[in-house]
């Protein structure tokens, strides 16, 4: 499911003296300016009271002719009720969703709260929950993921994937050599520094990660006496079951979608 609520660009598109019949219906290609799949202008086939019948392009690296990527089967025109279109409002409700993010604990994995500034992640067993400054956040575990964010314009956008997910990438995911650097003590804890990113030549990407693969810290060193190297240390961390009410979303979460659904 993804839902948003964003200001759409306005198109122009420039109606031609071209024709077609979908489905018994009449409709007039009007071609835009985007690029298509294959580098051309976009094409619609619209009705005179603005149904999309076909979508294609004209491919700029092909041979510059028609192609029809999607096309309607069938048509018919008929009253539609509000209700066959909104969504069902359970749907739109927290309780609905949470059965697909049970928070269990695992044995194998350490479960804690760590922040950086602004960023908080939490995790406990299989479930990953990270939230950014500006209100967004994201959870994760095996088999389910939701993503919210907040664009600059603050419009919203959700999306919830029921899918089997792949593991939430650790420190040391991409490959590390343990490094001659002294290791860091934070929070009680003991963090030893690895490379990563091994094939990066304009400078060295390191993590500081405890022996069960928690990254306490993170640095760059440039190669380039003018640039400054970089340092992060995380500012919190306790280790630990996070609150339940902590690892799901706010309460107003579906707020702008229900209002706009019929009472």
């Amino acid at each position: 499911m993804s839902l948003s609520r964003v200001n759409l660009p306005v198109r122009e598109y420039h109606r031609t003296q071209q024709t077609d019949t979908v489905a018994g219906e009449r409709c007039t290609i009007w071609s835009g300016p985007q690029e298509a799949e294959d580098g051309g202008p976009v094409a619609r086939c619209i009705t005179e009271d603005g149904i999309v019948l076909w979508r294609g392009g004209y491919g700029r690296f092909s041979d510059g002719q028609l192609h029809i990527h999607e096309r309607a089967v069938s048509f018919e025109r008929q009253p539609t009720a509000w209700s066959r279109i909104a969504p069902p409002r359970e749907v739109l409700t927290w309780t609905y969703w949470s059965r697909y993010f049970p928070a269990r604990a695992a044995s194998d994995a350490p479960a804690y709260e760590i922040r950086w500034n602004e960023s908080v992640r939490r995790v406990y067993g299989d479930l990953t929950y990270v939230a950014s400054p500006n209100g967004g956040f994201q959870m994760q575990n095996s088999n389910a993921r939701l993503f919210y964010s907040i664009g600059r314009d603050g419009n919203a956008r959700l999306s919830i994937e029921i899918r089997p997910q792949q593991p939430w990438p650790g420190p040391l995911s991409g490959g590390s050599q343990l490094m001659q650097r002294t290791a860091l003590h934070r929070f009680g804890e003991m963090c030893r520094w690895h490379r990563i990113d091994l094939a990066v030549r304009w400078g060295v990407v390191s993590t500081c990660v405890t022996d069960d693969g928690v990254e306490l810290a993170n640095a760059t060193d440039y190669n380039d006496p003018l640039r400054p190297d970089e340092r992060n240390v995380a500012t919190y961390f306790r280790r630990g079951a996070p609150p339940p009410a902590s690892m799901a979303p706010p309460a107003t979460l579906f707020d702008p979608w229900l209002a706009q659904l019929p009472n």
